[in-house]
């Protein structure tokens, strides 16, 4: 059950309505990072099942922090969160890469230039090289690679207001 909340200045408020038709997370995401985007990706990593593995302070310029999402019973997803300065052409100040790793068979596949990964039900989905690509787990790494879409040839295009 979902409440619609008039809010206050004060941070406080008042049930208006009552719905049942979306479901409210009872646990509130912890382990943001400042005041910046960190502090809204972090806590939604965490949201969306993702557990911290490790933090792997570096300089002032960089920190990294290891979170992990088991995709099947033999292989974990790991994602590689960086937040430096001074970063490599083509990477932000906040960037990821991503590494699966099969601890049973001692296997771990690097996947640097993946932009983006997570789980979605059975499979694996990924965005790299401008394209989202789906694939499954089999016994010594990915199979079933399957294109999902390409987004390369799209190109921005500016719209004058009102659209």
């Amino acid at each position: 059950m979902l409440q619609l909340v008039s809010s206050s200045a004060n941070g406080g408020g008042s049930v208006l309505r009552d719905t049942a038709e979306v479901q409210r997370v009872a646990l509130e995401p912890v382990g943001g990072v400042g005041s910046e985007c960190l502090s809204v990706y972090y806590p939604r990593l965490i949201r969306d099942g993702w557990k911290v593995n490790d933090r792997l302070e570096g300089s002032e310029a960089e920190r990294v922090i290891v979170f992990e999402k088991q995709i099947d019973r033999d292989w974990t997803l790991c994602k590689i969160a960086h937040a430096q300065t001074g970063s490599a052409e083509g990477k932000g100040c906040y960037w990821d890469e991503h590494r699966i790793i099969n601890t049973n068979l001692g296997i771990q596949l690097d996947y640097p230039d993946w932009e983006w990964a997570d789980i979605d039900g059975q499979r694996l989905v990924w965005a790299a090289g401008g394209k989202l690509i789906s694939g499954t787990m089999g016994s010594r790494g990915l199979v079933c690679e399957t294109e999902l879409h390409d987004f390369n040839p799209m190109k921005f295009q500016p719209i004058k207001a009102p659209y």
